[in-house]
C-alpha cells in the first residue's frame, strides 16, 4: 500500500491510499478503477502461465491434444502479429474463472465430471481464436463437448455428430477456421455476415445515454460461466437478447442519470453477464460474481429497469472488492475459524464474506435511498421498503464487523469509511409503516438464522429438558451460556417473510390470492408457508394458530419459531415473544430434545414463556 506521495510502493501493482479510500466511499475514480482492472488482467496472465507450468508435469493433462507448449507458442505467434487483440481475449472476465478452476484441478483440489485434459485444453481453444482475431495460419486440436466446440469471445459451432468429452482439428488460415474430426469437416468464418447454420456467435448489450456507453458481452456459451463448471452451452434466443436489451435501455439512464458513480464504475469495468432465465419469484432475483470472473456477473433476466440497475450495481461492487482484496489484504489468515451473521445469506459467513455484503449492500441502499424519490406509487413504497431493510441490515452486520480481531488496518480501514456512508443515510425517514414491516422482516430473518445455525450448550439442553418434565424453574445458567454457531449445518430458506412482504406493497393481486390459495404457497415462495402469508397480511390469530400447527409437528423450521414470535409480539404476548426474538435456538432445541425424550412437542407459548421466566 502506497500513499498519495509514491512511498510504500507494493512490488508490481498497487493502489493508492486516496484511490482505496475513493472506492470505499463508492466515489468514482477512473484511475482506481483502472488500477483494479489493470490487475485483474495481469492476474489472469499469471492464471495462464501457471496453467501452462503445471501442465508440463502432468503426463495426461492434455490427453488427446497436443502439448500445451504447441498452443503456448500459437498464442505467443499471435500476440507478436496483434497484441490489441489479443490483449481483448485476454480481457474476458471468463479467462479468469477458467484459470482458477484449472489450477484447482491441476492442483487435486477440485473435481468434476470433465476430464482434465478438457480443462487445460481451453488454452488450445483460446491460442485458435488468437490465430482467428490476428489473421495469422495455425493448426491445432481443440475441445469438444458432446457437439460443441466453444471459440472463447467468439462463439460455439454445433457439430452434427456428438463427441462426448472428444476433440476436433482446427487449421486457422486469414481470419477463418476449418474444423475437422472422422465424421465431418465444417469451414467457418465467424466475421462472414452469414455464417454457418450451426454457429451461435457470442452477442452484446450496447447502450449509451449522454455520451457514456455500457457494452456487456453476453456470455451463454462458455464453459465457466456458472459457479458449477463445466457448464455445456445455453444459446439465448433472438426474443431474450431483445428482451434483455430493451431492459438495458431502460436502465442505463436511470443509472446515468441518477446514479453517475456508479454508471461510470459501470462503464469502466463491467465488461460481461451472465444470463439466467427469470427467477420464480420477481421478489427474489438471482445473481452472483465469481471472485476471478472480474467485471462479470450472472444475474437472472430482471422484472424491471430498476431491479436490473440495482442489480448490476449490486454485484459490480464485489467485482471491485476483490479487486481491491488481490492488492491488499482485509482481513487476516488467522480468523479462517469466525462464522457469522450475514442478512443477505441463509448460512453463517466468514469475516471476508461479511465484509463483501457490506460493501456490496451500502451501494444498494445508496440506490434506494436515490431510487425512491424518482418512483411513484406502489413503486416507490417498495423502494422505501428495499432502502429502509437494507439500511438496517449493512448497519447490524457493519457493527459486528468492525472491531473484530480478523481485520487488517486497510480492513478496518474500509468499514470505518463505509460507516461515513451509512451515516449519511440514517437521518433519511420512510413512513411509519414501511420502517415498521422493514423492521419485521430484518428482525424475522435473524431470528430465524439464529434458530437454524445456533446451538446451545447440549448438557445444559440436557438439563433443561429434565427441569421442564418435572414442573421446575429454567436452570439460570442456561441463560448465561453462549450458543455457538454449527459449521456445515445445511441452511434453511429464511427469506419467506421478505419476499412476501415485497410481493403485498408491489403486487397486492398476487397477495391476496395466495391469501386465498394456500396451496400454491410454498411453490410462489420457497421456504414461505400460509403461517407467514397470514402474518404478513396482519391476521394474527390466523398466523397464531397455523405456526402453532406446523411447531406441533416438529421444530424444525426456522421461521416457524421468528413467525411466531412475530406474532406474539404484535399480539402483545411480550413475555414468551421476548425469548423467541433473542434466542429462538434456545425453544427448538428444547422443544426437539423433550420431543425425543417423551414422543411428544412440547406447546410452544407455554415453553417459551417458561423459558423467558429464567430471564
Amino acid at each position: 500500500m502506497e500513499d498519495s506521495s509514491g512511498a510504500d510502493a507494493l512490488p508490481y501493482h498497487h493502489i493508492l491510499i486516496t484511490q482505496f479510500d475513493s472506492l470505499a466511499l463508492g466515489r468514482f475514480d477512473p484511475a482506481a478503477v483502472a488500477v483494479l482492472r489493470s490487475a485483474a488482467h495481469s492476474r489472469r496472465l499469471l492464471m495462464l502461465y501457471t496453467v501452462r507450468q503445471l501442465a508440463r508435469n502432468f503426463t495426461d493433462a492434455t490427453g488427446p491434444l497436443p502439448p500445451v507448449d504447441d498452443a503456448w507458442d500459437l498464442l505467443r505467434r499471435a500476440q507478436s502479429s496483434a497484441p490489441e487483440a489479443v490483449a481483448d481475449i485476454l480481457a474476458d472476465p471468463q479467462l479468469g474463472t477458467w484459470g482458477a478452476h484449472t489450477l484447482r484441478r491441476l492442483r487435486g483440489v477440485q473435481d468434476d465430471d470433465a476430464p482434465l485434459w478438457f480443462h487445460v485444453g481451453q488454452l488450445h481453444a483460446l491460442a485458435v481464436v488468437a490465430a482467428i482475431r490476428a489473421g495469422i495460419a495455425g493448426e491445432l486440436a481443440v475441445p469438444v463437448r458432446d457437439s460443441d466446440v466453444v471459440l472463447p469471445s467468439l462463439g460455439c459451432l454445433r457439430l452434427p455428430v456428438g463427441l462426448g468429452w472428444g476433440h476436433v482439428a482446427a487449421t486457422v488460415e486469414s481470419g477463418t477456421v476449418q474444423l475437422r474430426d472422422p465424421n465431418a469437416t465444417v469451414e467457418l468464418d465467424p466475421n462472414a455476415a452469414e455464417p454457418c447454420a450451426d454457429w451461435f456467435p457470442l452477442w452484446s448489450l450496447r447502450s449509451t445515454v449522454d455520451e457514456r456507453t455500457l457494452t456487456l458481452r453476453v456470455n451463454d456459451l462458455g464453459p465457466y460461466r456458472s459457479l458449477a463448471n463445466p457448464v455445456p452451452p445455453a444459446p439465448a434466443s433472438a426474443a431474450t437478447l431483445t428482451r434483455w436489451q430493451h431492459m438495458l435501455d431502460e436502465a442505463w439512464p436511470l443509472l446515468v442519470h441518477d446514479h453517475p458513480d456508479r454508471a461510470g464504475e459501470l462503464a469502466a469495468a463491467m465488461t460481461a453477464l451472465v444470463p439466467l432465465p427469470a427467477a420464480e419469484s420477481r421478489f427474489r432475483p438471482e445473481s452472483s460474481t465469481v471472485e476471478d470472473g472480474f467485471g462479470s456477473a450472472i444475474l437472472s433476466e430482471p422484472h424491471d429497469a430498476a431491479q436490473f440497475a440495482v442489480t448490476l450495481v449490486h454485484e459490480f461492487q464485489h467485482s471491485v472488492l476483490n479487486g481491491v482484496r488481490h492488492l491488499t489484504p482485509l482481513v487476516l489468515a488467522s480468523d479462517d475459524d469466525f462464522l457469522g451473521y450475514a442478512p443477505w445469506r441463509d448460512d453463517p459467513r466468514p469475516l471476508g464474506s461479511m465484509i463483501h455484503g457490506i460493501f456490496a449492500f451500502i451501494a444498494v441502499a445508496e440506490f434506494w435511498a436515490t431510487q425512491r424519490k424518482r418512483s411513484h406509487g406502489v413503486d416507490a413504497d417498495l423502494a422505501d421498503f428495499e432502502f429502509a431493510l437494507w439500511r438496517r441490515q449493512t448497519r447490524a452486520t457493519l457493527d459486528d464487523a468492525q472491531g473484530r480481531p480478523g481485520l487488517t488496518t486497510m480492513g478496518a480501514r474500509l468499514l470505518k469509511l463505509i460507516a461515513t456512508r451509512l451515516d449519511s443515510l440514517d437521518s433519511l425517514a420512510v413512513p411509519d409503516h414501511i420502517g415498521a414491516a422493514a423492521d419485521a422482516a430484518a428482525t424475522d430473518h435473524a431470528m430465524g438464522w439464529r434458530a437454524c445455525h445456533l446451538t446451545p450448550d447440549r448438557e445444559l439442553v440436557r438439563t433443561t429438558v429434565a427441569a421442564w418434565l418435572a414442573g421446575q424453574p429454567v436452570p439460570c445458567e442456561l441463560h448465561e451460556a453462549v450458543s455457538v454457531v454449527v459449521p456445515g449445518r445445511k441452511p434453511q430458506r429464511l427469506d419467506g417473510k421478505t419476499a412476501l412482504i415485497k410481493m403485498r406493497i408491489a403486487d397486492p393481486d398476487l397477495f391476496a390470492r395466495l391469501r386465498a390459495e394456500n396451496h400454491a404457497v410454498a411453490r410462489e415462495v420457497v421456504g414461505a408457508s400460509p403461517a407467514d402469508v397470514a402474518y404478513v397480511a396482519g391476521d394474527l390469530a390466523a398466523a397464531r394458530h397455523l405456526y402453532l400447527g406446523e411447531l406441533a409437528s416438529g421444530p424444525d423450521r426456522a421461521a416457524a419459531w421468528s413467525g411466531l414470535g412475530l406474532t406474539l409480539a404484535a399480539e402483545g404476548a411480550d413475555q414468551p415473544a421476548r425469548l423467541l426474538l433473542s434466542r429462538p435456538e434456545l425453544a427448538r432445541a428444547i422443544s426437539a430434545a423433550v420431543a425425543a425424550d417423551t414422543g411428544r412437542q412440547p406447546p410452544p407459548i407455554a415453553l417459551a414463556t417458561w423459558l423467558a421466566d429464567g430471564e
